[in-house]
């Protein structure tokens, strides 16, 4: 793991923050994270090593098993559990969350200039413009479910309508009205 390469885990991020990226994490990278930073009992990780060789599990519930025993390391067993169950509503299920961050858009007078991509940088949605821009052309950002093609003006969005940048970072955008 790397902050240079954008693949490290926080000890002290929350914990749907470490059940979301360890489960972004590449299948090449299970039992090297088991092996290093878990309690898990030597006997356990070989019967892991042998089902992934002969692929009698799915990786996918052994990256489950890495998430769930990081954050219970780093917060406890409860808050694992309430992770998963997050994670597998939200990003597995595409389930919107109910307590997403929300913007309020400027009166629709004000909104001639602002592009979705200012919004985005504004709520931290994504880090600078250029960014912004390069989800947009990435097709990582929807606006209700609909693949956004361009950084369009900010005036053909309205209250209710709910930003995705890939499928962990959601805005729910409120009233601008005059």
């Amino acid at each position: 793991m790397s902050k240079s390469l954008g693949n490290y885990i926080g000890i002290d991020e929350p914990p749907n923050d470490i059940f979301g990226k360890t489960m972004s994490l590449p299948d090449a990278m299970i039992m090297p994270c088991f092996e290093n930073i878990t309690d898990v009992p030597d006997a356990e990780l070989s019967e892991m090593r042998r089902s992934l060789a002969a692929a009698d599990v799915n990786p996918m519930e052994l990256k489950k098993r890495l998430a769930g025993e990081l954050v219970a390391q780093f917060h406890d067993v409860e808050a694992a559990a309430s992770a998963r169950s997050y994670f597998e509503r939200t990003v597995q299920g595409r389930e919107t969350p109910d307590d997403i961050a929300t913007y309020r858009l400027p009166p629709p007078t004000e909104l001639g200039g602002v592009r979705l991509s200012h919004i985005m940088v504004e709520t931290k949605l994504a880090a600078s413009s250029s960014e912004a821009r390069r989800l947009i052309g990435q097709g990582a950002v929807r606006v209700n479910d609909v693949k956004v093609e361009s950084d369009s003006s900010a005036a053909v969005l309205h209250a209710g309508d709910i930003v995705t940048v890939g499928r962990r970072r959601w805005l729910r955008l409120e009233g601008g009205e005059s």
